[in-house]
């Protein structure tokens, strides 16, 4: 598993039946330790449980974590959009924002999440 793989094979714009739109859901965690990969889906709505689940990995001693996390439109990002982010020796050391159409799922950017606004910085940083 590395970055590329998980965010091309793992992260999946589905349509959401309860929603009646496209969105991703559940969220996505992945991590390597020991040359062993775990992936998980992560069923949760709140930030404070899905922080839990990822920092109960890094306390665990995972060399890498994957993870995934779907939000809605915003006055910076004006698209659903969806957060990769790569955890590698006890940092964030990639993160995309992948803005995708709820109508169509079709992804219509990728940007660089660690050059990003203040909104993305903040989740980011709730992550180290």
């Amino acid at each position: 598993m590395n970055f590329k793989l998980f965010k091309e094979t793992v992260v999946k714009i589905d349509f959401q039946e309860s929603r009646n739109e496209f969105g991703h859901y559940p969220f996505q965690l992945a991590t390597i330790k020991n040359k062993q990969n775990t992936l998980c889906a992560l069923d949760l709505n709140r930030l404070s449980d899905i922080k839990k689940v990822y920092f109960d990995y890094v306390n665990d001693g995972s060399d890498e974590i994957f993870l995934s996390l779907d939000f809605p439109s915003t006055k910076i990002i004006n698209s659903d959009h969806v957060i990769v982010l790569h955890y590698k020796n006890k940092k964030i050391i990639e993160a995309v924002i992948l803005e995708y159409d709820v109508v169509s799922g079709e992804i219509t950017r990728e940007s660089d999440g660690l050059t990003n606004d203040e909104l993305v910085k903040n989740v980011l940083s709730q992550f180290e």
